[in-house]
């Protein structure tokens, strides 16, 4: 932390004070170099008596100045400690993320015959891609909705969940709190969360988001891609590219 130096405001008070002290010595006391000291004292005794009060309040001013010196380096001390305890809550909660991202287990079970099924288990980033990918092939064929809620809605509900805490996340790096060389930092590794696990395949799929299909002909309905999901991968986009508004975000997926 950087020593702040008086203004230039402090040291023309202090060079006022001073030619009052000499105005005071001279003037006040009626002194020329010409007088004797007979009427006035001892020039120690004069001195003293014209500089002794001029110093104490001096000595007062001097003493606000080093408190408030204080005062604002102590505020300096204090903002610095709640960014560095900001910063360092943001790294844990990446750290999370990436943890849980990485945890996230998908099992699809798929019948191929009478009798015999073929379960498959994926893990993190797989584990994303292959959820988008079968929830969407549940719907070439009809598919009874409690197969579905069972194999893969869950898993898109917590897919939106971790889209959702990285929307969360980019605005709270964002925050006036964190310095910017540290929101670049933390920003970089967000980005790369949410690139590496979730914008490549959502972009893969884009297509596939209900918005964009058509009434099925079977049943009527439309199917695809939830829309709460992309809502989230067209936000964080936004944020990404600066242009992001406030949206408020669609509720969450159920599975019922």
């Amino acid at each position: 932390m950087k020593k702040k130096r008086f203004s230039k405001l402090d040291l023309y008070v202090l060079l006022l004070i001073a030619v009052f002290v000499a105005y005071g010595i001279f003037i006040l006391n009626n002194i020329s170099l010409l007088n004797s000291f007979n009427t006035t004292g001892q020039i120690g005794d004069t001195i003293a008596g014209v500089t002794a009060p001029a110093m104490g309040l001096l000595n007062v001013i001097l003493l606000f100045l080093a408190l408030r010196e204080q005062r604002k380096s102590n505020e300096q001390f204090k903002q610095q400690f709640i960014q560095q305890a900001a910063t360092g809550r943001l790294i844990e909660n990446l750290k999370i993320l990436r943890e849980d991202i990485n945890n996230f287990v998908f099992i699809h079970r798929e019948i191929i015959d009478v009798g015999k099924a073929v379960e498959s288990e994926w893990k993190g980033a797989d584990a994303i891609k292959h959820a988008l990918e079968k929830y969407t092939c549940l719907h070439i064929t009809p598919t009874p909705p409690e197969v579905e809620n069972q194999h893969i809605l869950p898993c898109l509900i917590q897919i939106q969940w971790f889209l959702e805490e990285i929307y969360y996340l980019m605005g709270d790096i964002k925050s006036d709190v964190i310095l910017e060389e540290d929101q670049s930092h933390l920003m970089r590794i967000l980005q790369n969360i949410y690139y590496s696990k979730f914008r490549i395949y959502l972009a893969i799929n884009q297509d596939r988001r209900k918005k964009k299909q058509k009434p099925c002909r079977v049943c009527g309905d439309t199917h695809g891609l939830p829309e709460q999901v992309y809502e989230l991968y067209d936000l964080i986009n936004a944020k990404i590219d600066n242009k992001c508004k406030k949206v408020k975000i669609h509720a969450t997926l159920r599975t019922s």
